[in-house]
């Protein structure tokens, strides 16, 4: 029996019970936020990591299901993540001036800094919820002057390509 997007989705607890799928050495592993929603009697889990709040299937799952999945959590994430977009008081004296800061959470690995047909831009990490590393967003900075501007911070969600090894490599 073929897996649909729908079926994974009901079987996992709903949408709103999922954090993450990834794909490992074969493996479909997806995280969850409470393992009690699982229908076990639904869905063929080869493993249950209790600590890490993840099933593994014991069957493959085709990728168009997975894009789906991955669309749904990226849905749930950008909806998560919207009220942490909130911009700073510019009257907040303990934030930097001439520095970039997210408006709450962890910045992290702030790289492809470039000057564009008049504008300066920026890639930044940013996980929104916490100070920790997760799986974090990449942000998009666009500034006139270099030092503020505006953040893109959808630019790339956590849940679209993810692999176990983040961003950072491509995998195929």
């Amino acid at each position: 029996m073929e897996i649909t997007p729908a079926s994974l989705v009901d079987a996992c607890g709903g949408a709103d019970n999922l954090r993450r799928v990834l794909r490992h050495q074969g493996k479909i592993i997806i995280e969850l936020i409470e393992l009690e929603r699982v229908n076990q009697e639904t869905l063929s889990i080869s493993t249950i990591d209790h600590s890490l709040r993840q099933i593994t299937l014991a069957h493959p799952v085709n990728q168009s299901t997975l894009t789906a999945l991955g669309r749904l959590i990226d849905h749930n994430l950008r909806e998560q993540a919207a009220p942490c977009y909130a911009s700073t008081s510019k009257t907040d004296f303990h934030r930097p001036t001439w520095h970039i800061s997210p408006p709450q959470g962890l910045l992290n690995d702030p790289n492809g800094f470039i000057y564009f047909q008049g504008h300066y831009h920026l890639f930044y990490q940013w996980y929104p919820f916490a100070c920790e590393h997760k799986d974090k967003f990449w942000v998009h900075l666009i500034s006139q002057m270099g030092c503020n501007g505006t953040a893109h911070p959808s630019a790339l969600p956590p849940a679209i390509g993810m692999t176990v090894t983040g961003y950072f490599r491509v995998t195929p």
